[in-house]
């Protein structure tokens, strides 16, 4: 990977967010992550920069106003938006939950780690993923 990536962090609990932020910062401190509380909050970001979209939307699913599935909806039918990688990071486990992410447009679906190295983890996987795949 080289150059600055751009991510946007979409989750109602602060102290997730930081999480999320160290671990990305850990894996590739070359990093600009910008920060939404909620599906409404990231489509604002969103329209408001349309001139530099994230590489990468790590998204939660439990989320006021408008939850993680509704914001990958209307994320996935926007012709400027929809090529943006979703990685779902939340604490459900339901298989429900993780079809309808997926059949809505999210690229993985993980149920949020407890141990900082676990989340390094698949945040690692989720650069290879993306940065590491043939064009």
């Amino acid at each position: 990977m080289t150059g600055t990536k751009y991510f946007l962090l979409v989750d109602d609990d602060q102290d997730d967010r930081d999480f999320f932020r160290e671990a990305i910062l850990e894996i590739y401190p070359v990093s600009e992550i910008q920060e939404a509380k909620d599906g409404v909050h990231a489509l604002e970001l969103l329209d408001s920069n349309l001139l530099r979209l994230p590489d990468v939307i790590f998204l939660d699913l439990n989320m006021p106003r408008m939850d993680g599935k509704g914001f990958l909806a209307r994320l996935k039918c926007s012709i400027l938006l929809q090529h943006i990688p979703v990685f779902v990071f939340t604490t459900s486990s339901d298989p429900v939950d993780r079809e309808e992410s997926l059949r809505l447009g999210a690229e993985r679906f993980f149920t949020k780690p407890c141990e900082f190295g676990e989340l390094c983890n698949h945040v690692q996987a989720v650069f290879d993923l993306v940065f590491l795949m043939p064009e």
